[in-house]
């Protein structure tokens, strides 16, 4: 199966990153799509899972889902971006920082984001872009997918070069 089929699902323990594959390569509408699905399908009913949820892990994943990102690579101060499931969020962080995302529109995909005011390409919010007070982010959502935002090499994730 090739990298250009969805066949990702959320069930008991996951590799909760798997999803956010496609922002490295620069298709994150299905990364947007995955998600969308993986939300569609999780339950928090008794037989919601097979298994256990592992300790609150998986319900945890879905808390960063719902967000509209998720902190991907350990130990980076950023999180990879996926699609917004609500109309407004706030967000207390710590330093003094709030961020509040709002989406405008109808659908899962993305189709452009803007950052305190000025446009955002990039599928990778680092951390250290967050100024102290207030911060926000808007997201124009879409029910089709903008196959052009975040499809760059510099949109892309950070990626690291392992030297032996």
């Amino acid at each position: 199966m090739g990298w250009n089929t969805i066949n990702f699902t959320t069930t008991n323990e996951p590799d909760f990153g798997d999803e956010y594959v496609y922002d490295w390569l620069g298709q994150p509408w299905k990364t947007q799509a995955v998600i969308s699905r993986a939300r569609d399908t999780f339950t928090m009913k008794p037989d919601g899972l097979p298994g256990n949820d592992d300790l609150g892990a998986t319900s945890g994943f879905y808390v960063w889902d719902a967000l509209g990102f998720y902190p991907v690579i350990p130990g980076v101060g950023g999180v990879a971006l996926g699609t917004p499931m609500f109309p407004r969020e706030h967000i207390t962080l710590g330093g003094g920082r709030t961020f509040d995302i709002e989406t405008r529109g109808k659908g899962f995909y993305v189709q452009r984001v803007s950052l305190n005011g000025q446009s955002f390409t990039s599928t990778w919010l680092p951390l250290a872009r967050l100024s102290k007070g207030r911060n926000a982010m808007i997201v124009w959502m879409g029910k089709q997918p903008s196959k052009q935002r975040g499809a760059g090499a510099q949109d892309a994730p950070p990626s690291f070069d392992i030297q032996p």
